[in-house]
């Protein structure tokens, strides 16, 4: 079983431990994800898009203050923010694939791909390898207003947003998170048609107004 922890998974902040040394977004305080795990053991860093519960500079910083040999992967708009902060990264592009190995005999093959938000959003496949046999596929999909056209057959673990449930969606901005955020229903979707049959799914970005 693949060790993972959601730290923070909400519009307050987004940021998800998996296999022991991935970090997914990094939209919450440094203390925070210290209380979880030992930064020192992090090898790998994905950010998913630009906003503020994704991505603090302040904590990308601190951490990379501790480590300097983690690798940071992301698109090319926050790719341009970091450049900016003069923090080293990686930009990966749509139907680009990294290979990142590590001390362990290793490797992370990871994948973006493009999700429908109100910025630039990426998704990530990764899978995960070791001595040549696959140990782990995991699928990460947050914020965005639909998954259609996304493959994703067979995969362990599905980190999937489910935002709101429709019947419940009655907020002042109904329109704006229909169109940026995924329902449960698309959530269930989803994983049903995709999953084998041991695949777990984790709900993710659960609305406090809407669910």
């Amino acid at each position: 079983m693949m060790q993972y922890k959601v730290i923070a998974s909400s519009s307050r902040g987004n940021c998800t431990y998996i296999n022991g040394d991935i970090l997914v977004d990094v939209g919450i305080s440094f203390s925070k994800i210290e209380k979880v795990l030992d930064v020192r053991k992090l090898k790998l860093i994905l950010i998913t898009h630009q906003h503020s519960d994704h991505l603090s500079i302040t904590t990308l910083k601190k951490i990379l203050s501790i480590k300097k040999k983690i690798k940071v992967l992301c698109n090319e708009v926050v790719g341009e923010i970091l450049d900016k902060e003069k923090i080293k990264h990686n930009v990966i592009k749509i139907n680009q694939q990294a290979i990142i190995k590590n001390d362990k005999l290793e490797k992370y093959y990871i994948e973006p791909f493009a999700l429908t938000h109100d910025v630039q959003n990426f998704g990530y496949r990764v899978r995960i390898e070791e001595f040549g046999q696959t140990l782990y596929k995991v699928f990460y999909a947050t914020d965005t207003g639909h998954l259609d056209g996304i493959d994703a057959k067979e995969y362990d673990y599905y980190f999937i947003e489910s935002n709101y449930q429709d019947e419940n969606l009655q907020s002042f901005d109904a329109i704006r998170v229909s169109k940026t955020h995924l329902s449960e229903e698309q959530c269930v979707n989803f994983y049903v048609m995709n999953k084998k049959e041991d695949s777990e799914l984790i709900r993710m970005h659960k609305s406090s107004r809407n669910w």
